[in-house]
Order: C-alpha cells, then structure tokens, then sequence
C-alpha cells in the first residue's frame, strides 16, 4: 500500500490506516490519533501527534487499525505502511533503521601484555610501534655480538678508527639507549608541558592511554536508540469542584514525564508546589493548548489542577 494523505476535522474520526504503519503531521497543528479494533467514540484516549515531531508515530500492534482527527480546525497526515521486514513484519523491531550504535570495535584490542602480540586496529598498530622500538632499545643497551669476518669502510667517519673515536660512539649509542627508556617507565602524564622530560617509551605508553581514555570515555555515549522508555500511563479527567485544585498525579519517584492538554473552553493551571490556583506558581494552561514537561526535568512530586468551571476537560498522560 502506497503513502496515503489524508485531510481531518475536530469533529469525526477518520480511519487513517492499519498496523503497521507511520503516521506523520503535514500541518502546523496538532492531530489525535487512536489506535484499536473499532471506531472509537470521539471523546475516547487518545495520543498526541504534534506538528514538530519529524519521527512520525510508529504503529506497530497486529490487527488493530489508526484513527485520526484533528485537536481543532483542521489537520493533514500523511500514513507511510511499513515493509515487510520492518516493525511488526519479522524483522527488524526498529521502523527507522537509519537509528544505529557508535561503532567503537574500530579502536582495535589492546594485545598482550607485556608485549609479546600485537593486537588490532589503532590500539594494535601503537602496540607494534612499541615492540619495535622496544627490541631496537634492549638491542642498543646490550652488548652487540658479530660472528665472522666484518668490512667496515671508517672513512665516512672523518678519521681514523681510534680507541677515542669509539668511545665517542658508545657515548652517543649510551645517550640514545636513554632517550629511548625501557619498559618500565611510566606514561608521560602531559608531553605538552614546559620543560617536560620523557623517553620515547613514556611518549608511546602515554598515547596509548589517551586513547584508551578517549574510548572509554566515548562508549556507549554514541547510542541511538529509539526505542519507546516507559509506558504512558492515562491521567485525563475533567473539574470536579470549579474553583478548587484537585490531585492531577499523585508523586511518582519514577515519573520520566507528562503531558496536559486542555479540552475545554477556560484556563486550567497545574502545579507541583502544593494546590494549584489560578495564579503563580502554577503554570497556566490555556484553552485547547498543550502543556509538556521539559525534558531536562521533571517534577516526582504531586501534581494538582484547578479549574474555574465544574466540568473542564482536559487529557493529561504520565510516562
């Protein structure tokens, strides 16, 4: 079945479409969706699918079909069905596939320790620069020994070969065994540092811990996930006494979120600092907009409503 669009009204619902399925906004204003085995009545629970959400809303329970209309005036949606493979078809539980995980196996493994076999990737290829330059240092502090017949052509050295000019050579082979260090030295903390001393061996086992480091610090931080975290649990209601707060969720320790949208044709105000009056600290709500916790933070205190007129509607969901 191709995408499909469809114009609705506040005033009826339209079948949209069947799991599985996407619905998305093409208007600025929001529209209502619900989601059963049957027409629903036009005051029936519904979700809220508003104008800026650009991941649509994925419809995924088999055998059940979508009804939409719009929050006020008119709305646009448009309803994408999702292939077979995709959510609900056997595959995949995920109808946006571009959502991923960061890939951090690129980093490599870190190999023996101490070593002895390399490992893979970055983390492997530092590890075999230090190997190498490990044997060249044991070799350069040890004592070389050459079997058999040596040519030597000693004119490059601008002199003869003389017991001083030797001792000259084991002075600079001494002064590079330490510039290279051994394998006990520590990693250089910061080779950025004014006047800082370090061997090549402290230079190479410092990269590898930054980069360690910067992996550890990395996993895990890069996951997309776009899976549903809780459950909304329904809150709607209307005023029962006008002019008098009433409890609008008692306080939830694992409250993530909620959101009230007001149905009728007066102000309501919520609040978390004790009963809600129609001035502050409660936050207003005005008639037919829709309020949402912020997603940086949300109250797990109670919260009340309050309501002028007996009988003021509203649809509220904790999450």
């Amino acid at each position: 079945m191709p995408t499909e669009n469809f114009d609705l009204t506040a005033t009826a619902w339209s079948q949209v479409g069947s799991a599985p399925c996407v619905i998305y906004t093409l208007s600025s204003y929001p529209a209502l969706i619900y989601v059963g085995t049957s027409t629903p009545a036009l005051s029936a629970p519904y979700d809220v699918l508003r104008s800026d959400d650009d991941d649509g809303f994925p419809v995924t329970a088999a055998g059940h079909s979508v009804w939409a209309r719009a929050l006020s005036g008119t709305a646009r949606v448009s309803v994408s069905p999702i292939a077979a493979g995709g959510a609900g078809g056997g595959g995949s539980a995920n109808p946006f596939p571009g959502a991923d995980y960061a890939k951090t196996a690129d980093f490599g493994t870190d190999g023996a320790s101490p070593p002895s076999i390399a490992g893979t990737g970055v983390r492997g290829w530092l590890r075999g620069i230090f190997e190498r330059v490990e044997a060249a240092r044991a070799l350069l502090a040890g004592t070389l020994t050459v079997g058999g017949s040596v040519t030597a052509n000693l004119g490059t050295l601008g002199g003869a070969a003389t017991a001083a000019a030797q001792e000259t050579g084991n002075t600079s082979l001494g002064t590079l065994s330490t510039r290279t260090g051994s394998a006990a030295d520590p990693a250089t903390p910061d080779i950025t540092a004014g006047g800082a001393s370090f061997t090549l061996t402290s230079l190479f086992k410092g990269m590898v811990a930054h980069l360690l480091a910067i992996r550890t610090a990395i996993t895990g931080l890069l996951k997309v996930d776009g899976a549903v975290a809780s459950v909304a649990a329904d809150r709607s209601g209307t005023i029962t006494v006008g002019g008098t707060a009433q409890t609008l969720m008692e306080a939830n320790a694992a409250r993530r979120g909620y959101w009230v949208l007001n149905l009728s044709a007066g102000d309501l105000w919520i609040s978390g600092l004790g009963n809600a009056a129609a001035s502050q600290p409660s936050l207003k709500i005005p008639a037919g907009a829709l309020y949402e916790s912020p997603a940086h933070h949300t109250s797990s205190a109670k919260l009340t409503i309050f309501g002028a007129s007996t009988g003021q509607a509203f649809s509220a969901r904790e999450f």
